[in-house]
């Protein structure tokens, strides 16, 4: 019997997973273990398509098979304490759950025992036999108990020797989204590899595309900043009406990131590249939120369409501080006070990689003393059950930019967390 563990990254998991397919299932010798996982997760796949972390619990519910003993008294409770921290609550729960919601089924569904599986029914003696009336209604009391159903019901009908299923690489990008999702919920903020190399350079092709629209022949925003190389583009938006490739990128592949990031489904609520070439401008340290209106919760995130380094002005964060709105100064931005009691931690990107961060998350990021131009691209998300706000932010937005008053610094939020100057400086 190997020794149980905790999963610390999500790679770390997957690697037990393979192990997994040489591991022989104690349902059946003519499957491992990982083929009894797989068909599980391809079973919830079809009855629960948008539901990734009951998905994931069916793939990983019986990870702690080669850690327990005869009759599998302890697996359950060993696999959701090794996720629970990288994958959350809730598949830990899942996990748990999956052999009371045997003994559930035993007892509430007369024909249920049938479908068990030699083993399934040796294990239901050592595990406590069927449900008592009590422990039937303690059951149906738990929030979610019907995806614990579901979970079991895949489980049981998983051990098909020869099953055609999706391999194990078709479960990578979900298991590393629902890490993510418990490192956001916990940390306000998340790294997630969303492009591959290709989807990199078509990237950096649409983001030049964009730069070289011309200004004031369509309803895209330009912003300039005066550089000490002279005057340099620091921002466009309110592109995605007029791109195809940007649009699709970001109101599908980012906008299912940011649905499992909120736990419900996302829809775009604005959008910008921030161009920050050469010698341009920092932002002050702020939270997001005060410059979104209508509704107080978004997610964003900034894909590097260049590597960010320190030295390029890559986000800083400060960690776990995504839960109310901070003291604000006359900017709108966190008052210094506060700025000094906060640890920031630098986050750089390479080119295609993805910070997600809440709107909550204080962040800033310094100018670019280096030689070389860092693009990054921002999408920014709501809840969709808000309804789609992105036509709104931008009719408040400009309604509030015409009344604006010049100031020091280049306005290009509704907040002044932009530290650039003005191209034209104001007449004194």
């Amino acid at each position: 019997m190997e020794r149980s563990r905790r999963f610390g990254h999500a790679d770390e998991l997957i690697e037990h997973l393979r192990e997994l397919g040489r591991t022989v299932s104690v349902e059946d010798p003519a499957l491992t273990e990982l083929d009894h996982g797989l068909q599980t997760a391809a079973l919830l796949e079809r009855v629960a398509p948008h539901d990734l972390e009951l998905q994931v619990a069916g793939l990983v519910h019986d990870l702690a098979h080669p850690w327990d003993g005869p009759g599998q008294p302890r697996h359950a409770g060993m696999g959701a304490i090794a996720v629970s921290s990288l994958l959350g609550s809730r598949v830990a729960d899942l996990i748990r759950s999956h052999v009371p919601a045997k003994r559930y089924l035993v007892a509430t569904r007369p024909h249920y025992a049938a479908l068990l599986s030699p083993d399934s029914v040796m294990t239901l003696a050592a595990q406590g036999g069927p449900m008592n009336d009590a422990e039937v209604a303690e059951f149906e009391a738990q929030p979610g108990h019907e995806a614990m159903v579901e979970l079991r019901i895949a489980d049981d009908g998983a051990k098909v020797v020869g099953a055609v299923v999706p391999p194990l690489e078709h479960w990578l990008h979900a298991i590393r989204l629902v890490a993510a999702a418990e490192h956001f919920r916990q940390h306000g903020w998340a790294l997630v590899d969303e492009l591959s190399p290709a989807d990199t350079a078509a990237l950096r092709r649409w983001v030049t595309d964009v730069s070289e629209w011309p200004e004031g022949e369509g309803e895209w925003l330009h912003h300039r900043e005066l550089t000490d190389h002279g005057p340099r583009l620091c921002r466009t938006e309110n592109f995605v009406p007029f791109h195809e490739g940007l649009g699709h990128l970001l109101r599908t592949r980012l906008a299912a990131t940011a649905s499992a990031l909120l736990g419900e489904p996302a829809v775009l609520y604005k959008e910008k590249i921030n161009y920050k070439l050469a010698g341009g401008a920092g932002y002050s340290p702020h939270q997001d939120a005060p410059a979104y209106p209508f509704i107080d919760t978004h997610v964003s995130c900034m894909v590097a369409v260049d590597d960010a380094t320190t030295e390029n002005g890559c986000l800083e964060v400060v960690d776990a501080q995504h839960h109310h709105l901070l003291p604000m100064n006359e900017r709108g931005c966190i008052t210094d006070e506060m700025v000094a009691t906060m640890t920031w931690t630098p986050v750089p990107l390479r080119a295609g990689q993805t910070l997600w961060f809440h709107s909550l998350t204080p962040h800033r990021s310094g100018p670019n003393h280096s030689s070389n131009d860092r693009r990054a691209l921002y999408p920014t998300y709501n809840a969709a059950h808000h309804g789609d706000l992105r036509d709104q932010y931008y009719r408040e937005k400009l309604e509030r930019f015409r009344t604006m008053e010049p100031g020091q610094h280049v306005t290009v939020s509704l907040i002044g967390d932009f530290e650039g100057r003005p191209v034209v400086e104001p007449i004194v």
